[in-house]
């Protein structure tokens, strides 16, 4: 997996343990992000295994319900997959 392809399944993997990781260091069980991002919990589940490809939308939903803005999000997806390379 090589960050040099932003289609890649690199992102999705990264921002998954991304959005995975800021949930927990925000004290919040899945079922709590899906509540307050307006989305099903089997879909959070779904994302930190990463096997969704996040719609924008979906992205910044899930973003404002971590304190984060979505850019923030990929910036650090990015920054731990290039911390891996």
């Amino acid at each position: 997996m090589s960050p040099k392809n932003p289609s890649s399944e690199w992102l999705v993997q990264a921002l998954a343990a991304v959005i995975r990781k800021q949930r927990l260091a925000l004290g919040m069980t899945q079922q709590m992000l899906a509540d307050t991002a307006g989305l099903d919990r089997s879909y959070i589940i779904s994302i930190e295994h990463g096997q969704r490809n996040l719609s924008y939308t979906t992205l910044v939903q899930i973003a404002a319900s971590l304190k984060l803005q979505a850019s923030e999000l990929v910036r650090l997806a990015e920054q731990s997959s290039a911390d891996l390379s």
